[in-house]
């Protein structure tokens, strides 16, 4: 039985032997068919997370530079500034305060005025209540970016004044400083009367891109509204330098008050009469200047005294008031 098996074997082992060729192929192109489609499925899995994700981060926003943006764009109905995210509108915190001192000045409450601003003393009084005639501060927005210490920031005020009998609205800005007292409380430090370190500090960033960009819609702003209404035109008008009259009562009377105005915003003090000409410092809202004479074209040439020097240059005289009338 033994010799018959191996015969049977002997004639048919090439019929064999192909036959588990053709399984072990089959098996074969099985697997490799599985492993090629897994990878496929893998391939197109991961390809789609990523191609995903790509688009997530093409299509949001920048949402902290955005929301500036847009805010300040409503705000001053102009493009934003290259640099306005460093800028940050209206923290609630800031907000807060800046409205609470703006109220108390036009109502000229010092009781509540000594809770907002630190240190206070009668010369910071003066100051502070030497605001104009202002009856109101409204609309008012902030813009603040870092101090020259930890925790202090320095803020551009937005606000539209009222004036007395006159229904329009003028658009300003102003500087104020804020600084931790010492308990760790916000106040509206009174860097105008204490400190000429912090004022330098705020005319240089002045000169930042996305601040000179808030300037300047604000400043469209107060020119438009100056041009809509009369009233307040001649009000502008009648509260800005004689510079003929100034430098003769600057003759007569040297060393008076004749040439002192006050301004009633953030003012770029220019090398030359115009406004591409170069910016050499910065008024601060409120400050006193003295006018030298008149550049023509609505421009004065002043002099302005900035921590230990004292700059020369012009600025447009629609934004100068009388220092009586500022008081």
């Amino acid at each position: 039985m033994l010799d018959d098996f191996r015969e049977w074997l002997s004639d048919n082992l090439r019929y064999i032997l192909l036959g588990l060729a053709i399984v072990v192929a089959l098996l074969l192109v099985g697997i490799i068919f599985r492993v090629v489609r897994g990878s496929h499925k893998n391939d197109n899995g991961q390809q789609n997370v990523v191609q995903t994700q790509t688009e997530a981060v093409t299509e949001r926003p920048d949402t902290a530079n955005s929301t500036v943006q847009t805010e300040a764009q409503a705000q001053t109905g102009a493009e934003a500034s290259p640099a306005a995210s460093d800028l940050v509108k209206d923290d609630t915190a800031v907000l807060t305060l800046v409205e609470q001192y703006f109220s108390a000045v036009a109502a000229k409450d010092t009781s509540a005025l000594s809770t907002v601003v630190s240190p206070w003393n009668t010369q910071v009084e003066k100051e502070t209540l030497n605001q104009g005639m202002i009856e109101s501060y409204n609309n008012i927005s902030t813009y603040s970016k870092k101090g020259m210490e930890e925790g202090d920031l320095a803020v551009f005020v937005y606000y539209e004044a009222k004036v007395p009998n006159i229904d329009t609205l003028a658009p300003t800005l102003a500087a104020l400083y804020l600084r931790p007292d010492d308990t760790g409380s916000l106040k509206v430090y009174p860097f105008k009367v204490v400190s000429s370190g912090v004022a330098d500090y705020i005319t240089n960033i002045c000169k930042d891109a996305d601040v000179q960009a808030l300037m300047k819609d604000v400043q469209a702003s107060y020119e438009a509204a100056v041009s809509s209404d009369d009233k307040l035109r001649e009000y502008v008008k009648s509260n800005s330098s004689s510079s003929d009259d100034g430098e003769q009562e600057e003759e007569e009377a040297p060393g008076t008050s004749a040439g002192e105005m006050t301004s009633i915003a953030d003012l770029n003090i220019r090398q030359e009469p115009n406004t591409n000409s170069n910016i050499m410092g910065v008024v601060v809202s409120g400050t006193n200047v003295t006018v030298i004479q008149d550049a023509g074209d609505g421009w004065v040439q002043i002099s302005y005294s900035s921590g230990d020097s004292v700059i020369e240059g012009y600025v447009k005289a629609e934004y100068l008031v009388s220092a009586d009338n500022a008081a």
